[in-house]
């Protein structure tokens, strides 16, 4: 079972971990512009002294693998890779974009989500997610790199009501001028929400293994 998880997330401009232990959950967060590398070691330090537990004790890591800021990436998945080697620990890799979605049914209650981060040069990595009855996230396949103008054309065809999240819908907030669409107010990945999408699924053939881990960048974003 796993029940002493830490997750960490470096995708984006905000940095933050999170520690499930004991039926709790401990995180930290914060907005930290290409100060990934000298931040997230100190807060992974403060968690784990703050519940007195050691890495070693953990169950597994789990790290976003993108999509997102290519330097945030490979920070996140470096740092990963080096406490799970040091410590023997399993580690699961999801989604930035599915995290984001988990973000805004924690704040909305609802299990329709669109997902978009800004990739600069009017692009935005974008997926639709939506959560079906046994709490799992559907979405991941149909991630993809799109231009605004494709967005909007996208958004006009939508049917029903979504909620949204993601600091695309913040940076270009004319997308949300369709009554279809209710911004989340959620703009970064949070690493506690990882944790409650890890709890939901059944993770026996979800663990990858050190050597094989493989960012998701989609298509060499710009960022």
């Amino acid at each position: 079972m796993l029940n002493r998880i830490l997750a960490i997330d470096t995708s984006t401009n905000a940095c933050s971990v999170a520690l499930f232990y004991n039926e709790k959950i401990v995180s930290r967060f914060l907005i930290s512009v290409n100060e990934h590398s000298k931040k997230i070691l100190p807060m992974i330090d403060e968690i784990l002294s703050e519940v007195k537990i050691k890495l070693s004790e953990l169950n597994a890591i789990v790290f976003s693998k993108g999509p997102g800021s290519f330097t945030g990436i490979r920070v996140g998945i470096g740092i990963s890779q080096g406490l799970a080697f040091g410590s023997n620990l399993p580690l699961i890799g999801l989604s930035t974009l599915m995290i984001l979605a988990e973000g805004a049914y924690r704040v909305t209650g609802q299990s329709k989500i669109l997902v978009g981060i800004n990739a600069k040069m009017s692009k935005i990595f974008f997926s639709k997610y939506y959560r079906n009855k046994n709490n799992i996230w559907i979405g991941e396949k149909f991630e993809v790199l799109i231009s605004l103008k494709e967005i909007k054309i996208f958004l006009d065809s939508l049917i029903g009501k979504w909620y949204c999240a993601g600091n695309c819908w913040d940076i270009y907030p004319e997308l949300l001028d369709s009554k279809k669409i209710i911004f989340s107010k959620i703009i970064f990945p949070c690493a506690k929400d990882m944790l409650f999408i890890v709890r939901d699924l059944l993770y026996k053939n979800k663990i990858i293994k050190i050597e094989d881990i493989k960012p998701t960048y989609l298509l060499n974003p710009t960022i």
